[in-house]
């Protein structure tokens, strides 16, 4: 498919005989999830969850159903904080979930849900009582069960892939003033192919930079009751733009700006995104489609009023 750049057209080239025009997977989803957290003595608490799935999916070819498939599924959540003083808490969480696999293929068979598991341990501090709070945490993702292109036929699509997220992530909140509010953050992350019948293993998952981070402020007026300002910076380092890795998009800071005023239950807000109109780009997803860049939001503004009741 050939597009102008002057005259982008982006319908599919794509006719009626085309294997991939008539088929197409559909689904749907049920669950119900129940959670708890028990405190043993004042140092230790305890958490649990468990959310229980039916995933229901059906193959369609020219609209006529072709193939279907149900699969059951329990996503169990641990987790646990300790806190040995006043200040200070650790904590840990252990989680396995489970997401619909709906895949567009030229085969007429259902494929079952992907499978994620999450493990993360950290800490968090009081630095300033009442002032100044920071956290470290480090994470490990495991994502399995991932569409990936059957070698055999480019038409038809296999549960071969697995991708790994891993880093440490900090962030810092406190009070500078009184009605001055600031938060900080920051993210180091790796992610990468593990297995997969088309991508290089090893190669980092498309849009998903090392280094990431923001800062963002508030101040709320203590003179004009309700009023709010804010501002903040996100900064996003280079990452790859596609899988298999051919070229790297640069990183990219964009700056955001708010003013609110609230009186009583009615709240007026607008905010201006991509302040300075910067522009750039991110590529497709971390996932499998990843034969397309995007183009910045541009100098944009949106209003919201909300009552609450």
């Amino acid at each position: 498919m050939t597009l102008d750049l002057f005259n982008p057209g982006y319908a599919s080239g794509l006719t009626t005989g085309d294997p991939l025009l008539s088929h197409q997977g559909r689904g749907k989803d049920y669950g119900i999830y129940l959670q708890d957290q028990v405190a043993l003595d004042p140092q230790v608490k305890l958490m649990a969850g468990l959310r229980a799935d039916r995933f229901s999916n059906r193959a369609l070819e020219s609209d006529a159903v072709t193939g279907r498939g149900q699969q059951s599924a329990l996503s169990p959540r641990l987790g646990a904080v300790w806190q040995p003083w006043e200040r200070t808490s650790f904590f840990a969480d252990w989680s396995r979930s489970h997401a619909p696999n709906v895949g567009h293929s030229g085969s007429n068979i259902t494929y079952d849900a992907e499978v994620a598991e999450q493990f993360e341990v950290g800490v968090k501090q009081d630095i300033l009582q009442n002032r100044l709070r920071g956290s470290v945490a480090v994470f490990d993702l495991n994502r399995k069960n991932i569409l990936t292109t059957d070698p055999a036929n480019p038409l038809l699509q296999v549960l071969s892939g697995h991708q790994r997220s891993r880093g440490v992530e900090v962030d810092l909140a406190g009070a500078i003033t009184k009605g001055w509010q600031a938060i900080a953050t920051y993210a180091y992350t790796e992610a990468t192919v593990r297995a997969d019948t088309t991508f290089p293993v090893g190669d980092s998952l498309a849009n998903v930079p090392r280094h990431s981070g923001s800062l963002w402020s508030t101040y709320e007026f203590q003179s004009v009751q309700g009023l709010k300002v804010g501002a903040g910076i996100y900064l996003v380092g280079s990452r790859q733009a596609t899988l298999p890795n051919t070229f790297k998009l640069t990183g990219y800071a964009r700056t955001d700006a708010m003013v609110s005023y609230q009186r009583g239950p009615w709240k007026a807000q607008l905010n201006i995104f991509n302040l300075f109109d910067r522009r750039y780009y991110t590529g497709g997803s971390a996932a499998v489609f990843n034969y397309t860049l995007n183009p910045s939001r541009p100098l944009s503004a949106q209003v919201t009023v909300s009552y609450r009741f």
